[in-house]
């Protein structure tokens, strides 16, 4: 909508003047009863106007001669939107005209399991990345922020790599799982440190990566650690690990005579905004 374009329009609005009678509802008037119809006067046409046009102005839209930018300005406003980013690497978030405070949701990536490089090994697996859920408040401008990427599962002697960290602006954050440990011979006994979110009301940590297992003289890859939205793999029977769901960590891998097996790749992060 537009204010009132017309060449009998004022450019500055009118002050508001002292007023008289009765504060209530319009009439066509009864002239039979002496009863008049109700005077619309100008004050009161731009209180409607101005009333209508602040809705316009709050969310940052151009007043123009279409007929539906207050029904937009109040979807604009008032509506619950969620955003997800869950692409790794780095993203931007854009918050609505007026809205200042968004809830969070932070969560790192899976750490990758570990390799198992020679006949009778078993590699343990990686860790959950953490969680961190938040008020975010201040929302001014663009928040940068990153989704982090899952652990990479080995394929040689080096082991799974760590799983990234996702953060929102300065105000959540959670550090991706530990990569698992390579076995040359054996079942790993050594696992990293799961993931941990950190500056949210609820900041809960990842799970850890499970050691490689030998039972019965079968070697078993360790079970990937889940995160606190998403499970673990279970410990891996076969040559290679499997790879896992949203910030879970890759499960390790096993070698029982029929070749070196490869960790499970670890779960990518995720960033999720409403308000």
């Amino acid at each position: 909508m537009r204010r009132i374009f017309h060449q009998t329009a004022v450019a500055q609005l009118p002050a508001v003047p002292a007023l008289a009678g009765t504060s209530g509802f319009f009439t066509g008037g009864n002239p039979g009863a002496g009863l008049p119809a109700t005077v619309v006067p100008d004050w009161w046409l731009n209180g409607i106007q101005e009333e209508l046009m602040a809705f316009l102005t709050a969310t940052g839209i151009t007043p123009d001669a279409t007929t539906a930018q207050v029904l937009a300005a109040c979807r604009a406003m008032f509506s619950t939107a969620l955003r997800v980013m869950r692409n790794p690497g780095p993203y931007t978030f854009t918050p609505r005209p007026g809205q200042t405070t968004y809830g969070y949701l932070v969560l790192g990536g899976g750490g990758g399991g570990g390799a198992a490089t020679a006949t009778g090994s078993a590699a343990s697996g990686g860790c959950g990345g953490g969680l961190s859920i938040g008020i975010a408040t201040g929302v001014t401008g663009p928040v940068s922020g990153t989704v982090g990427a899952g652990g990479i599962g080995s394929n040689s002697n080096a082991n799974g790599t760590a799983g990234g960290s996702s953060t929102f602006g300065s105000w959540g954050g959670a550090t991706g799982g530990a990569g698992g440990y390579t076995s040359a011979g054996g079942a790993m006994a050594v696992v990293g440190s799961a993931g941990i979110g950190s500056a949210g009301f609820l900041d809960l940590p990842g799970q850890g990566g499970g050691t490689g297992q030998v039972i019965g003289g079968t070697y078993l890859g360790g079970s990937g650690g889940g995160s606190a939205i998403s499970p673990g793999v279970s410990i891996a029977t076969g040559a290679s690990g499997t790879g896992a769901a949203l910030g879970g960590g890759g499960g390790g891998a096993a070698n029982n005579g029929t070749g070196g097996g490869n960790g499970g790749n670890g779960g990518p992060g995720l960033v999720l905004v409403w308000g």
